[in-house]
């Protein structure tokens, strides 16, 4: 399919995201859109044919931008165990900042059918996760015995909990797992926190 210049594309993109988290999915309206963003109605459906297809496009650019944040904090160190620590911590950081926008796409990830979408960025994100696990594994900063199935569901939900550690503001669970709560939480500290109790386990 032929796509629109590179301008219009990011022009409707990024203004796409802020109506969206205007009105959400339900209300989100092409015709609001391209009023705002001065793009002829007639020239957007002639290149992105539906909203359903738009909507589609929108959701992919949305985790794209998130593994390239992943992979850019990944960058700045040499070791694999510090990329794997950064990525987790980027993760974090990219889903406290944008909150609103993550609740919104997967409470429509329960209601449309993003499969091909979700399918290809786990893909994409295996392909960028695992030879940095291996060579955590090669450097026995991970136990060189676990396989890859085994170490994933342990490191990916970290960022999550410590993003509802953050929203909730809990700093920590006690022995009998009771959440202790804290006014101040400092994000990096307990991502920190979090990731060094996995990877004890995981060496």
């Amino acid at each position: 399919m032929t796509r629109p210049s590179h301008n219009i594309d990011v022009l409707l993109f990024d203004n796409g995201l802020k109506l969206l988290l205007k009105v959400g999915f339900d209300k989100f309206s092409i015709r609001r859109l391209c009023k705002e963003t001065n793009v002829n109605l007639g020239m957007f459906h002639y290149y992105f044919k539906t909203r359903e297809h738009f909507i589609e496009l929108l959701f992919e650019q949305v985790l794209e931008k998130y593994l390239d944040a992943q992979k850019e904090s990944a960058k700045k160190y040499s070791k694999a165990i510090d990329k794997l620590r950064a990525i987790i911590y980027q993760r974090a950081v990219t889903a406290v900042a944008n909150k609103q926008l993550f609740f919104i796409i997967f409470k429509e990830m329960i209601n449309r059918s993003f499969d091909k979408i979700i399918k290809n960025h786990k893909k994409e994100e295996l392909k960028f996760l695992v030879p940095i696990i291996e060579q955590c594994k090669k450097d026995k900063d991970i136990s060189q015995k676990l396989g890859i199935q085994y170490i994933l569901p342990l490191l990916l939900p970290i960022a999550n909990f410590a993003v509802v550690t953050e929203l909730f503001k809990t700093e920590s669970i006690d022995e009998q797992g009771t959440i202790i709560m804290k006014k101040n939480v400092n994000l990096k500290k307990y991502t920190d926190k979090l990731t060094d109790t996995i990877f004890r386990g995981l060496k």
